[in-house]
């Protein structure tokens, strides 16, 4: 679906499939799909939900920021405030 949407104009937006202790690997998955059918990607609400992977913060926009210098249009968006 993410190549259909490429060949319109379209990105890909997902709260990715784990936002617990498998986020890193959901990122990656994210930036897979954007790279493989060529189109904008933003995990939606980014956040690392659970204990074993706090504190990973800057590996998770190592990533993003990794794909972007190969050119892979990749973002994230956070909660506008402090609950999470």
């Amino acid at each position: 679906l993410a190549e259909v949407a490429s060949l319109l104009g379209g990105s890909y937006i997902s709260h990715v499939r784990d936002e617990e202790n498998q986020v890193l690997e959901s990122i990656a998955e994210l930036i897979r799909i954007a790279r493989r059918a060529g189109l904008p990607a933003q995990v939606s609400h980014i956040k690392l939900g659970s204990s074993p992977v706090w504190g990973q913060a800057r590996r998770a926009l190592g990533m993003l920021a990794a794909a972007r210098r190969d050119g892979v249009d990749v973002a994230a968006d956070v909660y506008p405030y402090t609950f999470w």
